[in-house]
């Protein structure tokens, strides 16, 4: 007997021991529909299937959210203490000297080069702003990744029947063993009250010489093997409340 089946009828023993521990004025079903039910709640299997169930749904809303666009938006400020200094080049002077030369206004040893305009560029305080928009639209791992979690949740939710069924059909085998068993039981002890009755009456005819020892004898191995049998349904039904 594999552990699927152990757990399944071990689960069915404490559905019977549930319904022997109730008082008399409880109402329960008791038929194989109150035993499904029982098993349907009950079973660690379905209760581990609930739980991959609950985390596959989970895995799609995640891998959903990945896709949704974001917005972000930030502000920057900065102070400068010194603003920066650069020395430009001086393109004017030389040119204006150099006209005055070529007039003969100045001599050539009077000619200036320039020493260079010194230019600071920007303001001491500085306010800046940025607005970004993410998206995985046209990212075609993200759609992947969506098609796989939304694989694996199917696949959860059609175990979850197969599981569902199997469960339902051991219970169903269980049940209807435990209820065979309970007939042959009710049979038998039936059968050993006859015979035990029959055999008190003909012992007492042995007893009188109106039959034979071998009669007694007959009824007596008769009354032996059906309590035989009877013992044999008792451990049969221990065993089945105990795996």
């Amino acid at each position: 007997m594999n552990m699927y089946i152990r757990r399944t009828l071990s689960l069915f023993a404490l559905f019977l021991w549930a319904l022997a521990s109730l008082p008399a004025q409880d109402t329960l079903v008791t038929d194989l529909q109150g035993a499904l039910d029982y098993a349907y709640a009950h079973h660690p299997d379905l209760k581990q299937v609930a739980i991959d169930e609950a985390d596959a749904r989970w895995r799609v809303e995640e891998t959903r959210a990945i896709g949704i666009p974001h917005l972000s938006a930030g502000v920057g400020y900065q102070y400068f203490i010194d603003i920066p200094t650069q020395i430009l080049p001086d393109f004017i002077t030389p040119a204006v000297y150099g006209v005055l030369f070529q007039e003969g206004v100045i001599p050539p040893k009077q000619i200036s080069t320039g020493e260079g305009v010194p230019a600071q560029f920007g303001t001491r305080h500085n306010l800046s702003a940025k607005l970004e928009l993410q998206t995985m639209i046209a990212d075609a791992s993200y759609f992947v990744g969506l098609k796989a979690v939304r694989a694996y949740r199917q696949f959860v939710t059609q175990n979850e029947a197969v599981v569902r069924e199997q469960i339902g059909q051991k219970v169903q085998e269980a049940f209807l063993t435990v209820l065979m068993l309970n007939d042959n039981m009710a049979v038998l002890d039936k059968n050993i009250a006859s015979i035990e009755a029959l055999l008190s009456e003909t012992q007492a005819l042995y007893k009188e010489g109106f039959v034979e020892k071998l009669d007694v004898e007959r009824l007596q191995l008769s009354l032996a093997n059906l309590r035989t049998r009877r013992q044999s349904l008792v451990r049969t039904q221990e065993q089945m409340l105990n795996v």
